[in-house]
């Protein structure tokens, strides 16, 4: 029921998950293997490496993009990246898992006795 941990990890697995596996420019879906992450403000130009600057981006986008913005590279962001909510990314990562418990985790999770 309760999260310890506060805070998300800032991964290259928990920015795809984040960013359900899609580039943030094209919109396409894609598999791990076909994506990167790119620094929305370059590192070049003084970006962060932080949850409000990374997207996952298609390889050829990336490489399309290179050093500049998104505005001087003709791209736009579907959406502004930022620090996911610890419980979403959770859910997301649990559906990834274990698919063999799929069952059971769903028979628990239906039939469990509620207490207040």
């Amino acid at each position: 029921d309760r999260l310890k941990r506060r805070s998300v990890r800032l991964s290259r697995k928990n920015v795809y998950l984040r960013d359900n596996y899609t580039c943030q420019y094209t919109g396409k879906k894609l598999p791990a293997s076909r994506l990167n992450l790119d620094h929305v403000i370059p590192t070049s130009r003084g970006g962060k490496t932080t949850w409000e600057n990374l997207v996952c981006c298609s390889i050829e986008v990336n490489m399309l993009k290179g050093s500049k913005t998104p505005r001087e590279a003709g791209l736009k962001l579907i959406r502004q990246p930022k620090r996911p909510d610890p419980a979403a990314l959770l859910f997301k990562t649990s559906r990834f898992r274990h698919d063999s418990w799929k069952h059971f985790v769903d028979t628990a999770y239906w039939n469990t006795e509620l207490h207040d």
